[in-house]
């Protein structure tokens, strides 16, 4: 997994809810990382029969401020 999106993305599974919190201050925008860890938390849930539901929360104040513009322009 990539650490960027690692650090970013956090996955607790509780019995069988898997939280996933995006924790991408300073408003959890929408980078890569945040996009490949919310990716890799769906792929990993969908091949644990155990799960049975996902529930998405922003760390923080915000859950998710968007487009990460200092992404822009780039590849």
């Amino acid at each position: 997994m990539n650490s960027g999106a690692a650090s970013q993305v956090v996955r607790e599974q509780h019995g069988d809810i898997l939280l996933v919190t995006i924790d991408n201050p300073p408003v959890n925008a929408l980078g890569v990382d945040v996009r490949r860890g919310l990716m890799e938390a769906i792929d990993a849930a969908d091949g644990d029969a155990s799960v049975k539901a996902i529930v998405l929360a922003g760390a923080g104040r915000n859950f998710l401020g968007g487009a990460d513009i200092r992404e822009f322009g780039k590849p």
